[in-house]
């Protein structure tokens, strides 16, 4: 009786503090995204900056899963050598969305005459 008697106050505590949390959001007023692209150069701007950071996050774990796998090779040549291999790709595509990066600003700043400082 006493553990049912704590599950039912549990419960009711839990169920408590959801009601409050849900008026007290209820209250909040949710505003419209301030970074709305407002131009064909906004967005693409806004979608290669996605784009860029994928792809850096992506370069990043195959330069780990390349150091890990030259850590763990013990010698075998084979191992060793495909894990240099991911490093040096990995670092050429890092070179390569470094210069991409590049080429976008400089076109932004140019071509259209877009404000890059922001970006």
């Amino acid at each position: 009786m006493l553990k049912r008697m704590k599950i039912h106050l549990s419960v009711a505590t839990t169920m408590d503090t959801v009601m409050v949390g849900n008026s007290a959001l209820a209250a909040t007023r949710i505003e419209a995204p301030v970074g709305m692209a407002s131009s064909v150069g906004d967005l693409i701007s806004d979608i290669l900056s996605v784009v860029f950071s994928v792809a850096g996050v992506i370069v990043l774990i195959y330069l780990i899963v390349g150091g890990f796998t030259y850590l763990t090779s013990g010698g075998n040549e084979k191992q060793v050598t495909d894990a240099k291999n991911k490093i040096l790709y990995s670092i050429i595509g890092l070179v390569i969305i470094a210069a991409a990066f590049a080429l976008k600003t400089f076109i932004l700043k140019t071509i259209i005459g877009q404000d890059v400082t922001s970006i």
